[in-house]
């Protein structure tokens, strides 16, 4: 199975930019003992790829490295990417890519932004329960009952 996407744009709103950018997604299934090579059309994209299920190998035959499922690999410069399942079930993996949109990335906790000022106002925002986490209060998680 082979989904890929095309160019997308982000939403509107207020106060962040929008990007036009494109983007490639594409999910993939082995058969055991397959390999899979994809010609990348776009050599400066940014790739990772994330397995469902199974290991998969990752690289040219003789520089391969194991990604094993439930892992994320974030992959090289280059103008294709071979995977190749060398087990006895299938492997199934998401492949996504897309142009670096060449911004400053902060990060604190669950949060992603631009600047410290914005991670700022969004952990405000959080524990406010505003700006979009005006139902963080009383949600309760589905799987965290398990």
């Amino acid at each position: 199975m082979l989904n890929s996407g095309g160019p997308q744009q982000e939403a509107t709103h207020a106060g962040y930019r929008t990007h036009d950018l494109s983007d490639s997604r594409q999910t993939l299934t082995l058969s055991d003992n397959a390999p899979w090579v994809s010609r990348q059309d776009r050599v400066r994209w940014t790739a990772f790829i994330y397995t469902l299920k199974g290991d998969i190998h990752v690289g040219p035959a003789d520089a391969q490295k194991k990604i094993e499922a439930h892992h994320t690999a974030v992959l090289d410069d280059g103008d294709s990417v071979q995977f190749e399942n060398k087990g006895d079930v299938l492997a199934h993996l998401v492949l996504i890519a897309g142009e670096p949109i060449n911004e400053p990335v902060v990060q604190h906790g669950p949060f992603v932004m631009n600047t410290r000022e914005e991670i700022s106002k969004t952990i405000e925002d959080y524990t406010l329960y505003k700006n979009g986490f005006e139902k963080a209060l009383t949600w309760k998680s589905k799987i965290g009952n398990r």
